[in-house]
């Protein structure tokens, strides 16, 4: 009976993301990894390359409901019914503008008040690819309060666009359309393609896509003599450099930065990558947290904390807070909530927050970051930067309060920010033999995250999803070594979740390969640190964290059901009794309009 209780436990809070391009069967070897770029090509500039404002009767003629739907317009706004769970319809011929084909990056920007649903998708065809399909096309959220809202979808051409489809949702309703404009985006010719971190070093690839020159400045935060200074290079049209930084190891706890700076009519853009490492040889002053069978030992400069389980190390919480604009909340992939919110003018706006010890007891501890602003000051376009030259004030304080608070054998943390910042970040030691983030990812041994084994298209990247994708607000990583699960409270709230931790380009096997962490303003949640892996007495499965979750918080509501028990029953009997007998002995249903290749097709009596 437990064995049933925990199988179906683990299938509430856990669902394979299915895709019809599967690209691995079951059962097979999971594909080998290779590094995935977790950042979005910069965008240098972008001009609307074409607008439907449906006020003007031009931009009403040549759109057709194809699908379960059906389209009007009225009052200067596009009406349209959903008939059915798959409404969808497609634009007229796009027209080039100006006297330009649009294609490579663009973004998609619909004016839309629906009740269809809460995710919308917009695909495209191009002179490359005549079809719609799934990997041509990009998804977004969708508010259903009645009101306009402008959502956006980015996608990458690669062609000249001919038409686009919308799909405003997945179940019968209205939408009301006002407008819908594509952005042609300007992509920085430069572009970071490759990083590999371990820890006595972080290196990056920088790759000039452009057909001239580039020149840029360069800052590694340590060279082969422990040194940082400036330098300048000139990439050819196509050339790849690589650039690396060293970690000193002088603290338990170390951040390596590399910086581009590129500078281009009269606009400086920068580039950053940052890796961490921890040296277990390395003292520092500790503070420590202690319960029964865990130790959590917190650096009192505030760089991270040792956590250790019987006696052993089995993982850190490293950093304890840091931020990134050119991830989220910069990433758009991320959502209007995450927006960029620049407070300081930082030339690397990148890498850990400073904090300051402010108290202890027997169970909890507290930091809060030293109130700071880095600001260039007058610097000329195109001048080389000297990171001892900044200039510092206090007038910022982006972390109000952080606290760690051990209850029991379970790690409570509490993290006040003035503005959207990222952490704890949790990295258990071992070889992964289970991990989960419920809803989104559920990953055996030889298995990484993100990865094509049963997505092909975009939506394989997953590594910072949607809150709504989740079915709780619960991710775990179980190794040979130590069992971490992580439940946060806000079921809003943002995970990052890498395994091998691409972010930082770290590859299998290395010791901070497994990263957990949160971002927002105020983050809260709980962190159990339980046995190694394995079915004998006093070792954990994936199951047993799961398990404690569900204990702590409780099981997710029942989604919304649409049909009664008759009617799915009356829609099962449809689907039997309309599909069509081939010649080949199969039953083919969810056919296509013209009748072509099935999606499905079941054989046997």
């Amino acid at each position: 009976m437990k064995t049933r209780i925990l199988f179906l436990l683990s299938v509430l809070c856990c669902c394979f993301s299915v895709s019809p391009l599967l690209a691995q069967p079951p059962g097979g070897e999971y594909p080998a990894y290779s590094w995935i770029n977790p950042y979005p090509r910069v965008v240098v500039g972008s001009e609307t390359a074409c607008e439907f404002n449906f006020s003007d009767p031009k931009a009403q003629a040549g759109w057709d409901g194809f699908n379960q739907s059906r389209v009007a317009f009225a009052e200067g706004k596009m009406q349209v019914a959903s008939l059915g769970v798959d409404p969808y319809f497609s634009s007229p011929m796009i027209p080039t503008y100006p006297n330009k084909a649009i294609d490579g990056s663009v973004e998609f920007r619909i004016t839309m008040k629906s009740d269809m649903g809460t995710v919308g998708q917009i695909f495209w065809v191009t002179e490359t690819d005549g079809n719609y399909a799934e990997e041509r096309s990009a998804k977004f959220s969708v508010e259903n309060d009645g009101e306009l809202h402008t959502y956006s979808a980015s996608g990458m051409l690669d062609g000249r666009l001919l038409r686009i489809r919308l799909d405003p949702g997945s179940k019968e309703g209205t939408a009301e359309i006002t407008r819908i404009e594509i952005i042609q985006n300007r992509l920085s010719p430069l572009e970071i393609t490759n990083m590999v971190s371990n820890n006595d070093f972080a290196e990056i690839e920088i790759t000039n896509h452009s057909d001239r020159k580039e020149r840029i400045g360069l800052w590694k935060s340590n060279d082969e003599k422990g040194e940082s200074r400036p330098e300048r290079q000139i990439l050819e049209p196509g050339q790849k450099i690589k650039a690396v930084t060293w970690f000193t190891k002088k603290e338990p706890f170390e951040l390596a930065q590399i910086q581009i700076s590129s500078f281009k009519k009269n606009e400086a853009k920068f580039f950053v990558r940052s890796a961490y490492a921890f040296h277990e040889e390395i003292e520092t002053k500790w503070i420590s947290l202690k319960s029964d069978s865990v130790e959590y030992l917190f650096a009192e400069n505030g760089s991270g904390a040792k956590i250790i389980r019987d006696g052993k190390l089995v993982g850190i919480i490293c950093p304890l807070v840091y931020e990134d604009i050119a991830l989220p909340p910069g990433n758009k992939n991320l959502g209007d909530r995450f927006k960029e919110k620049p407070s300081r003018s930082v030339p690397f706006p990148s890498g850990v927050i400073p904090l300051k010890f402010k108290q202890n007891d027997a169970r909890s501890i507290t930091f809060f970051s030293d109130n700071y602003v880095i600001s260039l000051g007058k610097v000329r376009i195109g001048q080389e930067i000297d990171p001892k030259s900044l200039k510092t004030s206090h007038n910022n304080d982006p972390v109000r309060s952080l606290t760690f608070t051990l209850e029991e054998n379970e790690l409570r943390f509490e993290l006040n920010a003035s503005e959207n910042v990222f952490g704890p970040v949790f990295r258990p030691f071992g070889t992964q033999e289970q991990a989960i983030l419920s809803g989104v990812e559920y990953l055996e041994r030889g298995e990484h995250s993100s990865s094509m084994a049963d997505i092909e298209t975009v939506e394989h990247l997953r590594f910072a999803p949607d809150p709504m994708q989740l079915t709780m607000p619960f991710a775990g990583i179980i190794t040979d070594r130590v069992s971490f699960g992580l439940l946060w409270d806000d079921p809003n709230g943002r995970v990052i979740f890498a395994t091998p931790d691409f972010i930082e380009g770290k590859q299998p096997g290395d010791l901070l390969q497994h990263r957990m962490s949160l971002c927002g303003e105020k983050v809260s949640g709980t962190l159990r640190v339980g046995p190694a892996y394995g079915k004998e007495s006093g070792q954990e499965t994936i199951e047993d964290a799961v398990l404690w979750a569900v204990k702590k918080r409780g099981l997710p509501e029942l989604p919304q059901t649409y049909r009664t028990q008759d009617e799915q029953r009356q829609l099962n009997l449809a689907g039997l009794m309309q599909s069509q007998l081939k010649g080949d002995g199969g039953w083919a249903h969810a056919i296509l309009p013209d009748d072509s290749q099935p999606f499905a097709r079941t054989y046997g009596a």
